[in-house]
């Protein structure tokens, strides 16, 4: 089955895509016709786009440089033009109906096979609900839908989004009110793509803050449901802490398939301290979270609007003080 695949890197970036690229290749299944399309800025070299070549050691499959018009986007950062690569998915790829497109900080433990023959046929998009909507709807009151999804790991409909132009809607909306907007690109894809996308289970896109217990105990709905995840299919290095330069669960992956590729794993004694110091922090915090936890139905304290709040015995509620809110709604 044809798999057509999209990713998006700079320089800084490209080790990364490569290590996205081998574990899907290194658990695809052997009818699995893999199609990457590569979307590259103008500053990766010929030698790291060699190392992406020789992924095919691993599984034959194609792999394509897209020519992007940097033209378009020389005004902005690197890191903003990726956001704009995006939006303009269905212009660049003209040939395509269909693409999953992958941020480059996950890995695939198995074939894509089953989520890229998911029917969109009415659909805008299929993706996983977020777990920063949860924070964002309990915490502060910041909502865009009933429903707010991450933008990592997208099922896109090409055709659709060329026949009512989402292109153009992307960039205005972007330009319009990106100053009030939390995640740039992900809001205004979910605001664009509102009551039109489909609903993926949470295996496709397990994104760190799963793991995390210290967040875990805080976010009961959700909990529930990553309880039911007995077999992940895509890990989503989501926060900051990425496996490369901190402490993460499920880092161990990013290392065994960082081994497949041509590029080098340089564990450095800086390295080693960053990621045992962070993991110290993070049993800190979770020590921290479970204290709350226990002791929440006699005290809470916790951000609501401008205020951070404090709760005790579940009904008397108090301003604590007041904060700057940056988290506007729309």
């Amino acid at each position: 089955m044809r798999i057509n695949i999209c990713l998006i890197s700079d320089e800084n970036f490209v080790q990364h895509l490569a290590v996205t690229m081998a574990s899907i290749l290194s658990n695809a299944d052997n009818d699995d016709d893999l199609h990457f399309y590569l979307l590259l800025s103008e500053d990766v070299s010929e030698i790291n786009k060699q190392k992406i070549l020789n992924l095919k050691k691993i599984k034959n499959c194609n792999i394509n440089f897209v020519n992007v018009n940097v033209s378009a986007f020389k005004n902005y950062a690197l890191k903003k033009r990726a956001a704009n690569y995006k939006f303009m998915l269905a212009n660049i790829l003209k040939d395509l109906d269909k693409v999953l497109y992958l941020d480059c900080d996950l890995i695939v433990l198995s074939s894509l096979k089953d989520l890229f023959s998911t029917n969109i046929d009415n659909y805008y998009i299929a993706a996983v609900e977020d777990y920063g909507y949860y924070y964002l709807n309990l915490h502060l009151d910041y909502h865009i839908t009933d429903f707010y999804v991450n933008t990592g790991v997208l099922l896109i409909n090409l055709d659709l989004w060329r026949k009512n132009n989402l292109a153009e809607k992307f960039i205005t909306i972007k330009e319009k009110s990106a100053k009030n907007f939390v995640f740039v690109d992900q809001d205004v894809i979910n605001l664009c793509c509102i009551n039109k996308i489909k609903n993926l289970p949470l295996e496709y896109n397990f994104q760190h803050d799963f793991f995390e217990v210290n967040r875990k105990f805080r976010y009961h709905p959700l909990n529930n449901k990553i309880k039911s995840v007995k077999n992940k299919k895509i890990i989503h290095y989501t926060t900051p802490d990425k496996p490369w330069k901190a402490y993460c669960p499920a880092m161990k992956y990013y290392y065994k398939f960082l081994k497949m590729t041509d590029f080098k794993i340089n564990i450095t004694f800086s390295l080693v301290t960053i990621i045992i110091l962070s993991y110290v922090k993070y049993i800190f915090k979770s020590i921290l979270y479970f204290i709350a936890f226990i002791l929440s139905p006699i005290i809470n304290i916790y951000k609501r609007k401008s205020f951070v709040k404090i709760k005790l015995f579940g009904f008397l509620e108090f301003n604590l003080f007041k904060i700057k809110n940056k988290y506007l709604k729309y």
